[in-house]
C-alpha cells in the first residue's frame, strides 16, 4: 500500500510526496521503498500534468536516516 500527501499547495504550485513499498522477488533481500516527490504548476503547458523532479529507491535504514536528518534540521 502506498501513502501520499500534499506538502504544499498555494493554488499555483503544488508539491506532493508518495512512499510505496516495493516487493522484492528474492526472500533474502530486504524490502525497499520508492520515494517520489511530484510537482504541478498552473503555468505549465499542461497544468494538469504531474512532474517527478525527484525519485529514489531506499531501504528501511535509508528512510530512517532521512527521517533523522529532517528531524535534526527542524529542531535546530
Amino acid at each position: 500500500m502506498s501513502h501520499s500527501d500534499i506538502l504544499f499547495d498555494n493554488g499555483n504550485y503544488e508539491c506532493s510526496v508518495e512512499l510505496q513499498p516495493i516487493t522484492v522477488p528474492s526472500f533474502t533481500a530486504p524490502p525497499t521503498y520508492y520515494l517520489r516527490i511530484r510537482t504541478r504548476w498552473q503555468g505549465a503547458l499542461d497544468p494538469c500534468a504531474l512532474a517527478s523532479p525527484f525519485a529514489i529507491h531506499l531501504d528501511r535504514e535509508g528512510l530512517v536516516r532521512l527521517r533523522e536528518l529532517i528531524d535534526k534540521q527542524l529542531s535546530s
